[in-house]
């Protein structure tokens, strides 16, 4: 589970930002005639209650930071090793996309590393075969398969699009796979590094 993960690697003194998606599909569940805010007013009290619940056998609470595609947050002064920081595109005031939410946290927070989970296994070749690594100027629109999943609005060019955005190495990697962010930091064949320019 992502949440077990997670708590692991806040022990081991690591800070992570989670950005997470789900909230206008908790909203609607089913309910097809809501419009987006509405079902995204809704829907991030259901995905809250999820961590919340998930994060507090761990005994680590858990608190919300909603963005918009114009707002800046000082990370610095979320940060605590017994509280989890979840941040969500805020869907109620303006269409958001949190590939890019994710990727301007990874900017605002300095991080050392975006991963950016998936319903897929990684960046895909022609033969849909894992990439397990490449420079993102190698990468192409034309050669990007399309990928969507349930409960995001980002396909992989969505993804590939926002990690040039946030100019630093990341990682594309199917969010199914067990305990995924600590296999990624271990340095295990998973996903598809995504190297930055060099500047």
């Amino acid at each position: 589970m992502l949440a077990e993960d997670i708590v692991k690697l806040k022990k081991q003194g690591l800070d992570i930002l989670l950005v997470s998606s789900g909230a206008i599909a908790l909203g609607r569940n089913g309910q097809s005639e809501l419009n987006d805010r509405l079902a995204a007013s809704k829907g991030q009290l259901f995905l809250m209650d999820g961590w919340r619940e998930v994060f507090a056998s761990h005994k680590i609470d858990v608190c919300q930071v909603l963005i918009n595609n114009g707002c800046h947050v000082d990370f610095d002064s979320l940060r605590a090793s017994n509280v989890q920081v979840v941040i969500n595109g805020n869907d109620v005031l303006e269409s958001t996309n949190n590939d890019f939410i994710a990727s301007k946290v990874a900017r605002t927070a300095h991080a050392d590393l975006l991963i950016l989970l998936t319903n897929v296994d990684g960046y895909l070749d022609s033969n849909s075969g894992r990439v397990s690594a490449i420079d993102i100027n190698q990468i192409r629109r034309a050669s990007i398969c399309s990928t969507t999943s349930e409960f995001g609005t980002g396909g992989m060019e969505t993804k590939i699009q926002a990690i040039r955005e946030a100019a630093i190495t990341a990682v594309i990697a199917n969010g199914a796979e067990r305990a995924v962010l600590s296999r990624i930091l271990a340095g295990e064949d998973v996903g598809t590094i995504v190297r930055r320019d060099e500047l």
